[in-house]
């Protein structure tokens, strides 16, 4: 029966995504997509399931509502600045995509570019490493290329680890 199917998707930490369809608790079909480029992230926003492309400025979406099926051709870049994205999160119902110098804050258009840059919400401010961005009650909290922690206030990033925090870190 159908009504009972549901996907989880693995986050693998860098390895090849796998995706798993249970049926009603009775078996388990699991199916390594060798085809997937490998990801450094993932996450969900308006229907899609996004990654991060490991070692690259490019993020590749899912077809809406079926994170199994992916189109060669859905992909785009995170291109204001060159430099690779270290993670992604969805904050509110945007894509912040964190590269390792740069934050470009993309919104869902739905349109042929299924993702576009929000104009002014570039961040000159990169991501340490991706283990570290979290989100809470619409905010990201993330370690800055810099080593400071940052939080967003809107569009503009606030340094909130105090001196004491950025001597050990």
């Amino acid at each position: 029966n159908d009504r009972y199917l549901s996907e989880l998707l693995i986050d693998t930490r860098c390895l090849i995504v796998l995706l798993f369809l249970v049926r009603a608790g009775l078996s388990l079909l699991v199916s390594p997509s060798l085809h997937y480029q490998l990801a450094s992230d993932v996450t969900f926003i308006g229907s899609y399931t996004v990654f991060s492309v490991l070692g690259s400025d490019q993020f590749f979406y899912s077809d809406e509502n079926d994170s199994s099926a992916y189109d060669a051709l859905d992909f785009q870049t995170a291109e204001d600045e060159p430099d690779d994205l270290v993670g992604l999160t969805k904050v509110g119902g945007e894509l912040w995509l964190f590269g390792d110098s740069t934050i470009e804050i993309h919104q869902l258009t739905g349109g042929d570019l299924l993702f576009q840059r929000i104009n002014g919400a570039t961040k000159k401010i990169g991501c340490l490493t991706r283990d570290t961005i979290s989100t809470m009650d619409n905010n990201v909290f993330w370690l800055g290329d810099d080593r400071f922690i940052y939080m967003n206030n809107g569009y503009q990033e606030v340094k909130i680890s105090n001196f004491a925090i950025d001597q050990v870190l």
